[in-house]
């Protein structure tokens, strides 16, 4: 599962919040989509929830982003 809480993100040089106090849960085995409009934040949040990605992104982030392991990945 992975949960955002209040998550908000604006660029360095961009003079608005690409994200704004967005919240949700993504459950395990469930199949999600995401869509809007070009430059509405789609990329930006897709590489905020891959921790590998996470450091190069050249912005401000302010909000939670938590993710769990379901029980039978647990070691």
């Amino acid at each position: 599962m992975i949960e955002c809480k209040d998550l908000s993100f604006q660029y360095f040089q961009g003079q608005h919040q690409v994200l704004h106090k967005f919240n949700f849960v993504f459950q395990d085995h469930q199949n999600y989509m995401i869509e809007g409009a070009h430059g509405s934040g789609k990329s930006t949040l897709l590489k905020l929830l891959s921790s590998e990605k996470f450091h190069y992104i050249d912005g401000k982030v302010r909000g939670d982003v938590l993710h769990f392991l379901a029980q039978n990945q647990i070691f």
